[in-house]
């Protein structure tokens, strides 16, 4: 019985450290998957130290901490900022963005105009944009997420109809 209960705690335990590990390889060290009482107690980035810390926050009420904003939490939610939708968008689809950018239209490239706030009705008028300026916003085979997204912004501010219709900018 105590070996069936000890290998269920080390289950859980590597369970919730996984869960710590791809939660930090999406959002970084700095979301609300680094916070509560066990990130303060237990420092690091090895499995060791998250698995005790997950540990730690799942026996002191992690979820207190993250409501409160207390214990290095953030009650404001791991993606709320506009800035981070369309870093987590781009990031994401960046691939599918800069094909459906090159032929003007798409449904990932209308996913990506309304990341950037863009209405409804400038969609069309937005993948028109995008194709024309596709050599300035896509300069290199590759791009970066976060390139793709000022390229695109700075066009959007050059063009009237979309600066006056896309709000994330």
């Amino acid at each position: 019985m105590k070996t069936l209960f000890t290998s269920l705690v080390l289950i859980f335990a590597l369970g919730l450290g996984g869960a710590s590990a791809s939660a930090s390889a999406i959002f970084g060290d700095s979301g609300n998957d680094r916070c509560g009482v066990g990130s303060m107690l237990w420092k690091g980035n090895s499995v060791s130290s998250q698995i005790c810390e997950e540990s730690t926050n799942a026996l002191s009420m992690d979820a207190f901490s993250i409501t409160t904003g207390t214990s290095g939490c953030s009650n404001s939610g791991i993606v709320n900022n506009v800035s981070e939708q369309q870093l987590h968008f781009a990031s994401v689809n960046l691939e599918e963005i800069v094909s459906d950018m090159a032929k003007g239209q798409g449904e990932v490239l209308a996913g990506f105009s309304y990341s950037l706030g863009c209405s409804s009705y400038v969609r069309a008028h937005f993948g028109e944009v995008s194709q024309k300026s596709f050599q300035e916003i896509v300069p290199q085979q590759h791009v970066s997420p976060i390139d793709l997204i000022q390229r695109t912004k700075a066009k959007i501010g050059t063009d009237p109809v979309l600066s006056a219709n896309c709000r994330g900018v």
